[in-house]
Formats: structure tokens, sequence, C-alpha cells
């Protein structure tokens, strides 16, 4: 099966290791937006509670490295628009769990959930985005 055009910009590292399926490439997508949203929902809860800081820079480590990967698997070749995009919002989502973790690492759980706040957003529209996408390459 050929690669989607929705999911080609996966097409170096996700689509590859499911043989072009784009269906499991969008699927995996969705999964690793909803394991960063996880981690960055229980930080900020963790924080709100003034929870052990360890605990919540260690979801925000998750956050963090699961968006590197996703920043990763990026083809700026083949869809260089689209690239480009993601790239920015990915910046963005990494930008804001940076600085949340410097919040969480000063002792100011209190900012935490505010910092995440806009990342938290973004990356709950590019898992719904790729939800859809998914049921509609399913057919």
């Amino acid at each position: 099966m050929g690669t989607h055009p929705s999911t080609h910009h996966l097409g170096g590292t996700i689509t590859d290791r499911y043989g072009g399926d784009a269906a499991s490439a969008a699927r995996v997508a969705t999964q690793l937006y909803t394991m960063a949203l996880s981690a960055m929902t229980r930080a900020a809860r963790v924080a709100d509670k003034a929870g052990p800081t360890a605990r919540v820079r260690g979801d925000l480590s998750r956050a963090r490295d699961i968006v590197t990967g996703l920043t990763q698997t990026l083809d700026h070749k083949g869809s260089p628009e689209l690239s480009a995009q993601l790239s920015e919002l990915y910046d963005f989502i990494a930008d804001r769990v940076v600085s949340a973790d410097h919040r969480a690492a000063t002792g100011r759980l209190d900012a935490v959930a505010h910092e995440l706040g806009g990342a938290t957003l973004a990356l709950q529209e590019l898992r719904d985005a790729w939800a859809v996408a998914a049921q509609r390459i399913e057919g």
C-alpha cells in the first residue's frame, strides 16, 4: 500500500516501519500524541497538588522525548511545507515543556500547568486530526 499524502511526512521512520501502511503510521502518530499528552497532563496534575518534583519532571522529560522523536520523523524533502509547519508546532510544544520543567526545577510547581496550556491544546488538535486521518484511511 502506498503512502497517503497526509502521512507522508512520517515516511522516514514510522511509515517505513509499517511497510508503507499509511493507516498504521497514522495510528502510531495518534498514539505518540496521546502518550505525550498523558505525560503532560500527569505533570500538570501532580504539580497542581504540589506533588513530588521528581515525578513532575519525569513526566515532562517523557513528553519532551516524544516530541523530539516526532520532530525527527519529519520528511523535509518529501513534504517541505507540512514538515516546516509541524516543526514549528513541535518547537513550540518542546519550548513549553522545557519552560514547565524549569519552573518545576526551581520550585515553581504552581506555574507548570500554565506553561503547558497552549502546548496541550496544540497536541490535542494534532492527535484529533491524526485520529480522523487514520479512520479515513482505513475506510
